[in-house]
C-alpha cells in the first residue's frame, strides 16, 4: 500500500494518525471490471472500513435490482445473483418481503414490476460515509461525527426544490462526476461561507425507489446530503435554517426499491 494512505486522518471519523489503508469511496465492487479505474479514494482507519464495508455488501446485494445504469443487466446477472447465494439471510429477507404490481408507464403495455423491502436506513448510512469521503477527496475537508453534521436522506420534490435555493447560496467551488456509465453519479458543492458547509446529490447504481408512506405516487433515484460544523450560526443566517427545514419536512421514508421481478 501507497505511504499516501498510511498514518493519516481517517476521511471517515477523522482521527488524526489512525488510516491503515486505502478505501474506495465508492466500492469497486459496484462496478464492472472494465470500469474500475480512477475510482476516489481515501485514507481510512480499520473501524470505518469494516462499518462501511458492511453497508456496502447490503447494497451490492440489494441495489442491483432496481438499478437503471448502462450495465445494469450485466451486473445483476453476473454479480448479483453469485453475492446472493453466499448471503442467505439477506436473500430470505428478500423474498419474504417481495410483492408484484401490474405498472403501465405513459400508457404502454402492462408489466410486471416487483417492489422489494428495502432498508432505506443502511443505505443512507453508506450514503453518509460516502459524503464524507467525497469532501475528503475534493474539497480536501474533514466532516467527522464528533465535530461535524452530516444528513443524508431521499427528497420529494419539495425538498428538491429545497435543495435548489441551497444551491442559489454563495459557494466556493463545485464539482460534477459520472463513474461507471451512470454506476454512480453526484455532483457537490462547497459553500464560501464555511468550508464545512457542503451539498450532494448521489445516485448509486440509478436504482429507483419508491411507494413510501409520505409521497406513494413518488419515484426517486437520487439520495440528498448536507454537512456542517455543529453549532455554526451562518453569515447570512439562512443557509442553515434552510438546510434543517429541509431535512425535517421534506424527507422520504420507509422506501421500497422498485425494478424487475429478481425471483
Amino acid at each position: 500500500m501507497s505511504k499516501k494512505y498510511k498514518g493519516k486522518t481517517c476521511a471517515y471519523c477523522g482521527v488524526p494518525n489512525s488510516s491503515e489503508s486505502a478505501d474506495h469511496v465508492v466500492a469497486r465492487e459496484f462496478f464492472l471490471v472494465g470500469e474500475r479505474a480512477n475510482l476516489p479514494k481515501v485514507p481510512a482507519c480499520r473501524k470505518c472500513n469494516s462499518d462501511k464495508s458492511a453497508l456496502e455488501l447490503y447494497a451490492l446485494c440489494v441495489l442491483p435490482f432496481g438499478g437503471t445504469h448502462r450495465d445494469a443487466v450485466e451486473t445483476l446477472a453476473t454479480k448479483v445473483v453469485p453475492r446472493l447465494e453466499r448471503n442467505s439471510k439477506i436473500l430470505e429477507e428478500l423474498r419474504r418481503g417481495m410483492t408484484y404490481v401490474l405498472q403501465s408507464q405513459n400508457g404502454g403495455p402492462w408489466q410486471v414490476t416487483a417492489t422489494l423491502p428495502f432498508d432505506h436506513a443502511r443505505i443512507l448510512s453508506l450514503f453518509n460515509f460516502i459524503t464524507r469521503g467525497l469532501a475528503v477527496h475534493h474539497f480536501d475537508i474533514h466532516c467527522p461525527p464528533s465535530t461535524c453534521f452530516t444528513n443524508v436522506s431521499y427528497f420529494n420534490d419539495r425538498g428538491r426544490n429545497f435543495y435548489r435555493r441551497l444551491l442559489q447560496t454563495k459557494m466556493a467551488q463545485s464539482v460534477r462526476e459520472n463513474l461507471g456509465n451512470g454506476v454512480f453519479e453526484y455532483e457537490g458543492c462547497q459553500s464560501a461561507l464555511n468550508p464545512q458547509f457542503t451539498l450532494w446529490n448521489m445516485s448509486l447504481l440509478g436504482a429507483q425507489l419508491g411507494g413510501s408512506m409520505e409521497s406513494p405516487g413518488a419515484v426517486v433515484k437520487e439520495a440528498y446530503a448536507v454537512t456542517h460544523p455543529m453549532g455554526w450560526r451562518s453569515v447570512d443566517g439562512n443557509a442553515k435554517a434552510v438546510a434543517e427545514a429541509l431535512l425535517a419536512e421534506a424527507a422520504i421514508s420507509n422506501v421500497r426499491l422498485e425494478g424487475k421481478p429478481p425471483f
